[in-house]
């Protein structure tokens, strides 16, 4: 399954989920809480993929 970025004016991602985030000129990970990512400049967004094999309680991308 190919992630594909979604625009934060379309979507927010749900609060404290870990995702990859695009800001016009570099990526990098954030967890959102109840701001919006267009506060800190984020213009796309995806879910964070775990790593393969991955048995830790973050199998949503939450916060254990």
């Amino acid at each position: 399954m190919k992630a594909e970025w979604i625009s934060s004016e379309e979507r927010r991602p749900e609060p404290e989920v870990l995702v990859l985030c695009w800001d016009g000129r570099k990526t990098f990970v954030e967890w959102f809480g109840s701001k919006h990512p267009r506060e800190f400049g984020v213009t796309h967004w995806m879910p964070y993929p775990l790593p393969p094999g991955c048995k830790c309680d973050m199998h949503d991308g939450r916060r254990a």
